[in-house]
């Protein structure tokens, strides 16, 4: 569960169901979600068709930021996955 830091929000995936890393109860599987940076509170969260295999990065392209994402699950491939920031 490594952790995208930006200017105000905190950025984490919850691993996948092929060796799980412990996660706080309510977390795990394939979930993705923003926290507010000073409160800790969740501002967002979507499922994504995998668990987070990797560290969330960012960049920006056309004045628009993206964070990009791995994931996989036992019986899926692993891809990518692109959010835009808006």
């Amino acid at each position: 569960m490594a952790p995208l830091i930006t200017k105000t929000l905190v950025f984490m995936g919850e691993g996948t169901n092929d060796n799980v890393i412990a996660a706080p109860p309510g977390y795990g599987g394939k979930m993705f979600r923003a926290f507010d940076k000073a409160t800790g509170r969740t501002v967002w969260a979507m499922e994504l068709p995998g668990g987070v295999s990797g560290a969330p990065m960012t960049y920006m392209h056309q004045g628009k930021q993206y964070i990009t994402v791995a994931i996989g699950w036992k019986d899926m491939p692993a891809e990518w996955i692109a959010l835009s920031l808006e």
